[in-house]
């Protein structure tokens, strides 16, 4: 029989030994005045030693059960946690950003994914090392008639750009990573290194 299986049945065994006992049970006695020397000599006649291995285990058992309880409930409220927030992320569409008859020619591509986010858009975009540029890298989101864009922000590197509120990706399929020139005009600078083109 386990230990736990033991303790439990020692606990039952003393709640109904407690429920059975009467009023004359509860009535102490005074002792006779040599009982505490009578055990004490008793006692030290006892040449064997009794561990105290198993009342240790007795003791700490509901420390045990307590922290293996709060172990699992740690790793259901993690599960339910990490499960919430997938099911709140979907994956819409991916596109490979290629170079193909771009102005800065580059013979590396890169991708973007899309991503909708309780409600909102969020580009995962994935870039190899940008070379160096005469200027900064900027992301566009744009129309397929090149008529309208917006700017998701400079790029460095590989990373996740939330789309402006209101823009609604299949309007504004077109992703464009362009080198724009410090001149301080924040129109699209017409140089641009790789696009494609979502499928939404």
């Amino acid at each position: 029989m386990s230990e736990v299986a033991d303790f439990e049945e020692l606990e039952a065994r003393l709640g109904a030994l407690a429920r059975e006992m009467t009023d004359d049970d509860r009535h102490l006695e005074e002792p006779p005045a040599d009982l505490w020397a009578s055990i004490e000599a008793q006692a030290l006649s006892v040449a064997s030693v009794t561990s105290l291995d198993s009342r240790r285990r007795w003791r700490s058992m509901p420390v045990i059960l307590a922290a293996a309880a709060a172990l699992l409930l740690g790793v259901v409220v993690g599960a339910q946690f990490l499960g919430g927030d997938e099911a709140d992320s979907r994956l819409v569409a991916s596109v490979d950003l290629v170079n193909d008859g771009l102005q800065v020619p580059n013979p590396d591509h890169g991708m973007a994914e899309l991503i909708e986010e309780d409600g909102s858009y969020v580009l995962d975009v994935e870039v190899p090392d940008l070379p160096p540029a005469d200027g900064y890298y900027e992301l566009w989101v744009i129309d397929t008639d090149v008529a309208g864009m917006f700017s998701l922000g400079e790029v460095d590197g590989s990373g996740r750009y939330e789309l402006p509120p209101g823009v609604e990706p299949g309007e504004f399929p077109v992703v464009d990573i362009s080198v724009e020139a410090h001149d301080g005009d924040a129109a699209h600078g017409g140089q641009s290194i790789w696009r494609g083109v979502l499928d939404v």
